[in-house]
């Protein structure tokens, strides 16, 4: 593992972002679609809904806005407010 990074393979490789985003939307619609969910359990999740979550849940523990923004990948903190 790659101390470094959060989403390696076993052999230490770094896995691409396409890759990440596309385990997350497959384990969204997983969620989704799973018989042993409750129904009311039973809503999609999007990735960006995750994005959203991650920003709104940094930004309300007292993470500065420019921080997120760089978490997040945004060029502008206006984007980043948008949330």
């Amino acid at each position: 593992m790659n101390p470094e990074y959060l989403f390696t393979l076993e052999d230490g490789t770094i896995l691409k972002a396409n890759t990440v985003r596309s385990k997350l939307e497959l384990f969204c619609h997983k969620k989704f679609d799973m018989p042993d969910t409750p129904k009311e359990d039973r809503f999609y999740r999007s990735f960006h809904k995750m994005r959203k979550t991650y920003g709104s849940l940094l930004y309300k523990n007292g993470v500065h806005i420019k921080t997120i923004a760089e978490f997040m990948g945004h060029r502008k903190e206006t984007t980043t407010e948008e949330f």
